[in-house]
């Protein structure tokens, strides 16, 4: 099946923008990056697991999400439907789980032993008679908007969402149609904290100019092929993900896609063992950064 990606992007002048220098503030900035948690990271369907990971009634995972200081519960509850709740007790705001995964129908707080069920409902209050103005059907845990697509579990914090999933990914579900993700399951999770902004590493992931340089032993013979040497660096994701679609299977190690929005919508294919949380869209690794601070594995030596 041959995909048409051009109709799906967008160009930066479609947009508004024009070319120029970025002001360093905006990498900088703690009030720019404030607003960005609310203008962006508050209104995307923000990508945080598969639905493999809480395969069974009971099952849950708990993810941290500090760019919206938010710790989250995810559950599969009885009735087999996937929600997401604030790790946090609806009576004092304690942490409510404190471990990262397992399987439990019910979730006690550690603080007053307030019981919720696995889909969020308030189950027992203990000396509930010292609590006659709390009513349990209006008390349970903070929901968090939740759908899925392809397997993925996507997560929207907006009281309510501007768009619905689907609007989101915006033709991102239609090149992806078919691509077989559930072969590829959940195995390890690595993270590298680094100090960075983190539109740094959504930008590595955007542009296909330093593929030919900084991956010159792994990526670049899947994307720069000897037919065509001269491939333009600004064709080298659209050319992977053709491959990817044409082929009806993933190229050699691209397992996930990592989704930012920035004003509209940023697409990441990430090459890493398995890719999950959108706070760490790849490790330094990834990036070719090796601990001494100089890049390796795929760079060619002597380059920093």
């Amino acid at each position: 099946m041959m995909v048409d990606i051009s109709k799906h992007m967008t160009k930066a002048q479609e947009m508004g923008l024009s070319n120029g220098q970025v002001p360093v503030e905006y990498y900088t900035s703690p009030e720019y990056f404030r607003r960005e948690q609310d203008m962006i990271f508050r209104r995307a369907w923000l990508m945080v697991g598969r639905v493999e990971e809480v395969a069974e009634p009971g099952d849950f995972v708990v993810r941290d999400m500090p760019t919206l200081d938010a710790s989250v519960i995810t559950s599969r509850g009885k009735d087999g439907k996937v929600r997401a709740f604030h790790n946090q007790c609806a009576h004092r705001g304690v942490a409510l789980v404190c471990q990262e995964r397992g399987n439990a129908l019910t979730f006690r707080c550690p603080y007053h032993a307030w019981v919720y069920r696995a889909d969020g409902s308030l189950s027992a209050i203990p000396s509930e008679k010292d609590f006659p103005h709390v009513d349990k059907d209006e008390n349970g845990l903070a929901q968090i908007h939740l759908e899925t697509w392809n397997g993925f579990i996507f997560l929207n914090f907006a009281e309510e969402p501007e768009v619905t999933l689907h609007q989101f990914l915006a033709g991102l579900d239609d090149m992806l149609e078919g691509a077989p993700f559930e072969q590829f399951p959940f195995y390890m999770q690595v993270t590298d904290e680094i100090d960075c902004n983190w539109k740094n590493l959504v930008n590595a992931f955007n542009e296909g100019y330093h593929v030919a340089v900084l991956h010159q032993k792994t990526l670049r013979p899947a994307v720069v092929p000897k037919e065509n040497p001269h491939l333009h660096s600004g064709d080298v994701l659209s050319h992977a993900l053709m491959t990817a679609i044409t082929e009806g299977q993933m190229i050699h190690r691209i397992v996930a896609v990592e989704i930012q929005f920035v004003g509209v919508l940023e697409v990441a294919l990430v090459v890493v063992a398995r890719g999950r949380n959108h706070q760490q869209p790849c490790t330094l690794r990834d990036l070719g950064i090796t601990n001494s601070g100089r890049a390796g594995g795929d760079a060619p030596p002597g380059n920093n």
